[in-house]
Formats: structure tokens, sequence, C-alpha cells
């Protein structure tokens, strides 16, 4: 009886039979999901239809069972991260008494030309509150998005999340520039003009500024009250040079220096403050300031200014007035207008003079600058006071 052998294959031949029987199961596979992984990704951070998604995951070779499990997951996806950017991204938008703005729309505003916000939108943005997301905002949201129960209580997540952050931030930078400015009145640049300081003026304009920045640049609180403060430390820094120019020269002589920090203190919006300092420190009043520092140039109009000292007011309104433009500084005008007439013929006409400015000033006759605006305003109604200050210079 003969045996008959049967060889077995070795232990290495039937690893790679085994090896090459799971690589072709498997290859295909695999193929299949580097596809669809990669169209995956390249779904992402766009804002298709279920049918564009559809398309795409049967296009890489899905079918309709991984086009009916992977599009609720995408969608999911694709709503968490547009929330995410709003988070991250979307500007505060304010809500007047009249109702809550939604959160989910942008406003378009026209925007300062300068570096810091107008005084209008300054206002606009103080008579505004924080309001918590309302039912039909969080709704109007998640409807954007699915509305799925999951998407609206996303929805209600972050825009809760965003109206918590913006009081956060608001306290946050009120505390900020409190301490800032006493930093800056204590030991900083304004330590010595303190008490020469309009009350609330700059400290107001600071914490204007810097919420101004946080609710609608996107700044963080921090980086916000270290911007305006360190505007404020450079004013500062330009108002004692020209102090001390102007306390060691006399006027004519510190003017060139006193012309030259002004325009810095007109950067940081800050010249009705420069102007009240410096006029204190030089001991002149402000018609001989303002005409030293923002002269006349339009020599016709100083020429009608003098006529109207014997004409009248009358003549001042028809033929001065009219001829005025934005950059002419009332203060200085009054100035010129004083040094072209006698006490006798002047004294106890001011008051008309100064109404007949005024008067065009609110009828919108005339449209002074910011800074003439104030000058105009701060003129000292007592004749008698303002024609002593007049020439005692």
């Amino acid at each position: 009886m003969s045996i008959q052998t049967v060889e077995m294959p070795t232990f290495g031949a039937q690893l790679g039979g085994n090896i090459g029987r799971s690589l072709a199961e498997q290859i295909p596979q695999v193929v299949k999901q580097y596809r669809l992984s990669n169209a995956l990704k390249g779904m992402q951070g766009q804002n298709l239809s279920p049918m564009d998604y559809a398309q795409r995951i049967l296009g890489a070779g899905g079918t309709l069972q991984d086009v009916s499990s992977l599009l609720p997951i995408l969608k999911e996806t694709q709503f968490k991260q547009t929330l995410e950017n709003q988070a991250a991204g979307q500007k505060e938008l304010p809500t007047s008494a009249a109702g809550a703005a939604p959160l989910t729309e942008q406003t378009t505003e026209a925007q300062p030309s300068g570096k810091y916000a107008t005084a209008e939108q300054i206002q606009r943005m103080n008579q505004s509150t924080y309001q918590r997301p309302t039912s039909t905002q969080i709704a109007k949201l998640a409807i954007e998005y699915g509305g799925t129960s999951e998407a609206k209580a996303l929805a209600k997540e972050k825009l809760e999340d965003q109206y918590q952050k913006q009081k956060d931030d608001a306290e946050r930078v009120g505390k900020l520039i409190d301490e800032s400015y006493g930093l800056l009145t204590q030991s900083g640049g304004l330590r010595d003009f303190d008490k020469d300081l309009i009350p609330g003026r700059t400290k107001g304009w600071m914490l204007n500024q810097a919420k101004y920045l946080v609710r609608e640049k996107g700044y963080t609180p921090e980086a916000a009250a270290k911007e305006i403060t360190d505007d404020m430390e450079s004013f500062g820094d330009s108002l004692g040079r020209a102090a001390a120019s102007a306390e060691s020269k006399p006027f004519s002589e510190a003017l060139k220096d006193i012309e030259h920090e002004r325009e810095n203190a007109k950067t940081h919006e800050q010249l009705d403050q420069f102007d009240k300092i410096m006029m204190k420190r030089l001991n002149v009043s402000a018609p001989h300031y303002f005409s030293k520092v923002a002269p006349i140039t339009n020599e016709k109009l100083k020429k009608e200014a003098e006529k109207s000292v014997t004409r009248g007011v009358d003549y001042f309104i028809k033929h001065v007035i009219p001829r005025m433009t934005a950059e002419d500084n009332p203060q200085a005008l009054l100035y010129d207008l004083s040094r072209g007439a006698s006490t006798g013929k002047l004294k106890g006409k001011f008051s008309d003079y100064i109404a007949a400015l005024r008067s065009a000033e609110k009828a919108g006759k005339i449209h002074p600058t910011q800074e003439n605006r104030d000058a105009l305003r701060n003129i000292t109604p007592d004749i008698t006071t303002l024609w002593e200050v007049l020439f005692r210079d």
C-alpha cells in the first residue's frame, strides 16, 4: 500500500494568498473611501444645496446609501461652521428702543473719513441697547440652515453667547478706560493738566471711542483701550511741549511751537481742550488767541467787517456773514473787527454781532467746522466782559 503524500502550502504561501485575496477585496473599497474623502474635503466651507451634495457624493463613486447617511452630517457641519464664523466675525448690531435689530442682518453706514468715530456714530451707538435674541430672531436663523430642532438649539446657543459677550465686553472696556484715564492723569501724559481739562470731556471721549472699536470694529476690550490710551498719551506729550513753550516765551515766539502741536491735538480730536489750556498758559483772551492760531486770511472779509463797525449790524449780516467760509473762526473775526473800531463806536454792539453770527449758524447760512462752531458757541455773552477781555491783550 502506497502512501500518497499531499503537499501543504507553506505558512508564507498561505499568508501571501490570504493577503492577495484580502487586497483584491479591499482595494476597490479603499479607492472608494479615498475618493469620497477627497470629495467631502472639497465640499467643506461651501454653501451647497442638498442636490449639489448628492451629485458630488455620487460622482465620487458613492451610493444612494452613502448619500442618505452623509447628507445630514454635511448639513449639520455646514450649519455649525456658519455659526462659528458669525460668532467670530459678525459685528454687534445695536438695537433701539423701538425694537431689536435681527442679529443676522448687516447694516451699512458711511465710515468716518478720519481715524475716529463721528459724533453721529457715537450718538447712535449710545442710544442703542443690548437685548437678548428674540424667538423670532432664533427661528429665522435656524430656518436658514435647515429648520431642524438641532438647528434651532444651535442658533439659540450661538446668539445667546454673542449677546453675553457683547455685554461682558462693554463692561470690560469701561473698567479698562477708568484705569487708563486714572494713570494718564496721575503719572502719564496728562498729569500736569488734570485740573485744566474740561470735566468729563477726555475720559468720555476715550470711553466712547474704545466702545466703538469693540462694538463696530471687532477689537478686543484690551486692544481698544490700549489704542485709545496710547493716543491720549501722545496728546498729553504734545500738550506738554506746547505748554512749556507758552510759559517760557512771549506769545509771538511760542506761536510756531503751538501751531505745530495744535495739529497733533486736532488729529486726536482734542482741539477744544488744547486751546483752552493754551489760552490759560499764555494768559490771553480767546479772540486774541484765535486771531493768531486761526487768523482770518480772507482780506475782503476783513475789510467788510471793518466797514460794519460804523455801518451797523445790518451791514454785517448782509455783507460779512455771506462771505464767511467754514474755515473762518468767529472769535478771530471779532478780534479783527474790534481792532478796526474805537471804543465809543463799537461798545454796546457786540451782543448784536454775536447774536447775528449764532443766528446764521443755527439757520444754516454759515457752516463752520466743528472747531469754529465751538468757538462761536463759547463767545462770552457779557458785552462789558468781552470788551475788557478783547483789549486786555
